[in-house]
């Protein structure tokens, strides 16, 4: 097992600004991936919306 050195003081803070740091890239990259699949699921159901009208529209 790998032993972990004790970080303290200004080490201490500056590694929290950099794990904060790149926990906001983390989320950040989450969040736009799940926008984008939000985009192509709306888009998709919209085709499919479309379709099933102008099925319906020439059953008539």
């Amino acid at each position: 097992m790998r032993v972990k050195p004790i970080i303290a003081g200004k080490d201490a803070e500056r590694f929290l600004k950099k794990v904060r740091r790149n926990n906001r890239k983390i989320e950040d990259r989450g969040s736009q991936r799940k926008k984008l699949i939000r985009k192509a699921s709306a888009a998709i159901n919209n085709k499919y919306g479309i379709a099933m009208k102008m099925l319906s529209q020439n059953d008539e």
